[in-house]
């Protein structure tokens, strides 16, 4: 069975979404989604890497955020 996102969680997303800064972070995360044909192990492995996404992330995030 999938997951299905709630009206908040929706919204949540939205708002991650356009927020500038989130960008390097969404990118990267994309990025590991298209590696993987089966979706649902790629976001498992997303959220197993999200501290390194977060980190490696981190330095483009700060430049847009200067």
């Amino acid at each position: 069975m999938q997951y299905k996102l709630d009206k908040n969680e929706i919204k949540l997303m939205q708002e991650i979404d356009n927020s500038f800064y989130m960008q390097p972070t969404i990118n990267r995360i994309i990025a590991c989604i298209k590696l993987q044909k089966n979706k649902n192990q790629a976001w498992i492995d997303v959220f197993n890497k999200i501290h390194a996404i977060l980190i490696d992330a981190k330095n483009d995030v700060e430049k847009i955020l200067q």
